[in-house]
């Protein structure tokens, strides 16, 4: 992977996890009695920036490591 393209990748990444979650942002998470940590996790106002922040750790993990091997 390229300089270049590693950074419109980690760009994408955290325009996509900082938009998920701003739009997220001021509703109240509210659970109901018998919930799981899974239902809260896979409501699709969640899914977006999960998904994305996770990759993006993912992918700056990866470059570290790849770095620190050199």
């Amino acid at each position: 992977m390229t300089r270049s393209t590693t950074q419109w990748l980690i760009a994408i990444l955290s325009l996509a996890t900082v938009t998920g979650a701003h739009a997220h942002e001021g509703h109240a998470v509210t659970t109901t009695p018998g919930d799981s940590l899974l239902h809260w996790l896979t409501h699709p106002d969640h899914i977006l920036p999960l998904v994305a922040g996770v990759a993006l750790v993912v992918v700056l993990g990866g470059l570290l490591v790849r770095h620190f091997r050199r």
